[in-house]
Order: structure tokens, then sequence, then C-alpha cells
């Protein structure tokens, strides 16, 4: 069933990101994209070791800097 785009935008809205001292974990919405971009691919069903990869890139690139991704 597909979801409208008023509850998909609340589903964004409410969206949890973990926040401490000024600093915030981007790993949350950086999923959301990748998944959303293999969405508009074709992807129909996606499994999380075919975008680790990809994720780790993008939280080295615009996430703080950790000591482990």
């Amino acid at each position: 069933m597909p979801i409208s785009e008023d509850a998909l935008r609340e589903k964004f809205e409410k969206l949890n990101i973990w926040e401490q001292g000024g600093q915030r974990a981007p790993h949350k919405p950086l999923l959301l994209l990748l998944a959303l971009g293999q969405l508009t691919r074709g992807v129909e069903v996606l499994e999380f070791r075919s975008i680790e990869g990809p994720l780790t890139e993008l939280l080295r690139e615009f996430g703080p800097s950790r000591s482990s991704y």
C-alpha cells in the first residue's frame, strides 16, 4: 500500500536524530537518503550489506570524526 505524501513528510519530520553537546549523529538521515536513491534506481529490496560501504564513506565525509564508523 503506497504511503501518502503527507504521511511520508510527517515521518521525515519525526525522524529522531541523536544529539549531545551540540554534536549530531548523521547516520539515520544519510541512510535514508541512500535508500531513497536506491529506490529511484529501481531497487525494490535493499540489503544493508549492499550499502554499508557507501554509508561508511558518507559518514566519513559528512559526519563528525569517529574512531569507528
